[in-house]
């Protein structure tokens, strides 16, 4: 198996059956400043997102003066969910943030050839974890982003609990 291809494309065909696509490039919304999820969830419970594709989400390269980026699959917030067997690439931005959740499974995702750089005003991660607590991220393939692979923080000061890290593989991230 090519280490870039998930084994959900194996398993099913590289037409998954969610797609999100292209979300920001275009945007006009100023609310928005042009990020761009591919797809976001805000305070919902029991979430799962799983055998999905997320690709050239945030905002287009000519609006990346503006120091903003996007996220191929964005959290916030969200208790006891699961992001499991996705494939995140070529985003403007990061690959997976899950930011303030609790009791979260993140395992099994692919996450390649992201740009994660707001032009070097500030980084995402191909997988961002910030705050929250209890949340676990195995068994996912970081590789070719440019920027950080795995990016864990405390941006709040929360004092995070029970991260548990393992089985992950990280390779030619800048």
């Amino acid at each position: 198996m090519d280490p870039g291809v998930p084994s959900c494309v194996e398993r099913h065909s590289p037409d998954f059956d969610v797609r999100f696509v292209s979300n920001g490039f275009a945007s006009i919304s100023s609310d928005l400043d042009g990020e761009g999820f591919g797809f976001a969830a805000i305070g919902v419970t029991g979430l799962v997102v799983e055998e999905s594709e997320a690709f050239e989400n945030g905002p287009s390269p000519t609006r990346q003066e503006r120091f903003v980026l996007g996220t191929g699959i964005d959290t916030f917030e969200i208790r006891d969910a699961v992001i499991r067997n996705n494939w995140i690439h070529h985003n403007v931005g990061g690959g997976i943030l899950v930011e303030d959740g609790v009791g979260l499974l993140v395992d099994g995702n692919v996450v390649t050839d992201n740009e994660l750089d707001a032009n070097g005003d500030y980084w995402d991660g191909a997988i961002w974890v910030d705050g929250g607590r209890d949340v676990t991220v195995t068994n996912n393939i970081l590789s070719r982003n440019h920027g950080p692979g795995l990016q864990l923080s405390d941006e709040d000061g929360q004092g995070p609990t029970g991260y548990v890290v393992a089985g992950n593989t990280t390779t030619d991230n800048l």
